[in-house]
């Protein structure tokens, strides 16, 4: 997480290129989600298509060290800084890093 947040848009900066090279998109949550109101929460996910447009499922763990979190997901979730709670269904940025299996 720490390599896509600040590392690729750091080499892509030294590249000459704009970004982070990643896609953001909206995305509806797939459960509730709770954190500190102050703090900007970045989650591992897994993203699918749905008929109303891209579900994310934020991982069970969060662990660095548990290598299921660190190797199942394929989104990283932003839960914005001011809001404690997020409710299921909430629109949220999403990180896309591969695009999201077809249904």
């Amino acid at each position: 997480m720490t390599f896509e947040l600040f590392a690729r848009p750091a080499l892509r900066a030294l590249a000459g290129l704009p970004g982070s090279g990643r896609t953001t998109v909206r995305a509806r949550l797939a459960a509730a989600q709770e954190k500190p109101a102050q703090l900007t929460v970045y989650l591992r996910a897994r993203v699918r298509r749905r008929a109303g447009g891209l579900v994310v499922e934020p991982l069970r763990t969060q662990l660095s060290g548990h290598l299921t979190s660190v190797a199942g997901h394929d989104a990283l979730v932003v839960l914005p800084a001011g809001r404690s709670r997020l409710a299921r269904g909430a629109e949220v940025e999403t990180v896309l890093l591969q695009a999201p299996p077809e249904p």
